[in-house]
């Protein structure tokens, strides 16, 4: 599966909330998210665990940049969580747990997260399903168009994942 997408720092959330209001947008859920990522050398790989109840694995590849990136990744879902990140654990390490309340919006194809990421503040991202690899052309302008619907300056694109900005954090305190 993959998707095109961006990462930005968003001071006020309720602005852009208001605007998915005005928008229509579709509000699909709040959350409380869990995601250890493991050492891993040929991807990056995370258990996520949703209010405690949903666990899944996600493995992706993307690129640090800050503009649009595709994102290609393959998901798991479990319902033996406990057994299945030991084993992790045990085999590769753990890198980094990353805590975080999500809102979920969807535009199109565009999911839309509002993240109050524990120790790093709030984000916004944007995530562009791409359904049809022959068609990603049509997906990057849905993707940049709801950019600029939202107000998402160039200034504020981040390149990294919330891992590497906590991992950044840890070694400047270090």
């Amino acid at each position: 599966m993959k998707n095109i997408e961006i990462k930005a720092r968003c001071k006020n959330l309720n602005i852009i909330r208001k605007i998915l209001k005005e928008e229509k947008a579709k509000d699909i859920s709040k959350s409380e998210q869990i995601d250890t990522y493991f050492n891993s050398i040929n991807a990056r790989l995370k258990l996520r665990e949703i209010n405690g109840k949903e666990f899944i694995l996600i493995q992706y590849n993307r690129a640090n940049k800050k503009s649009s990136k595709f994102s290609d990744y393959k998901i798991y879902k479990t319902e033996s969580p406990e057994d299945l990140k030991e084993c992790l654990k045990r085999s590769l390490g753990i890198k980094v747990i990353v805590e975080k309340i999500r809102e979920l919006y969807e535009i199109d194809s565009t999911r839309i997260h509002l993240d109050e990421v524990n120790n790093l503040g709030t984000f916004l991202e944007l995530e562009t399903v791409v359904k049809n690899e022959l068609d990603t052309k049509k997906y990057k302008q849905e993707n940049k168009r709801i950019k600029n619907l939202l107000g998402i300056k160039n200034s504020n694109l981040i390149e990294s994942s919330y891992s590497d900005l906590l991992l950044k954090r840890r070694r400047k305190v270090n």
